[in-house]
């Protein structure tokens, strides 16, 4: 009977994991954390997904920069092929040593220094009948 007059030891309750205030406040805690660690990567995927619109952006500006200064290139070298292919042909066609050599014979025969001009004849022969 001794024992029926002391006070019983209260058995303890089979917690669950899930009942237990501490650990219900600790997986919130963690809960927490893990919800607001997604948040900033969601920030930081969001600049980085602007960083890379921009540099998008800039770098097809810069291409098209580019392609436009290579078409203007292209344009300036085929203008300077053609004007040299001018010049070529034009050396071609330039008189040489022996062509010049004749020219010059027939200047020098003609004499077109001392040739007198349609006027001069017309007032050398009015001249000429006048006295006549």
């Amino acid at each position: 009977m001794d024992d029926f007059f002391k006070k019983k030891k209260p058995e303890p309750k089979e917690e669950k994991p899930g009942m237990d205030p501490t650990f219900l406040s600790n997986q919130s805690r963690r809960m927490r954390i893990v919800e607001e660690r997604v948040l900033n990567l969601n920030k930081k995927l969001d600049i980085i997904e602007e960083n890379m619109l921009e540099f998008d952006k800039n770098t097809k500006e810069k291409i098209n920069d580019i392609t436009s200064n290579l078409d203007q290139l292209k344009n300036e070298f085929l203008k300077m092929r053609d004007t040299m292919g001018h010049v070529v042909t034009e050396i071609e066609n330039k008189a040489n040593e022996s062509e010049f050599a004749i020219f010059k014979r027939y200047l020098e025969m003609w004499k077109p220094i001392t040739f007198v001009s349609r006027g001069e004849v017309k007032d050398m022969i009015e001249k000429h009948l006048k006295k006549e």
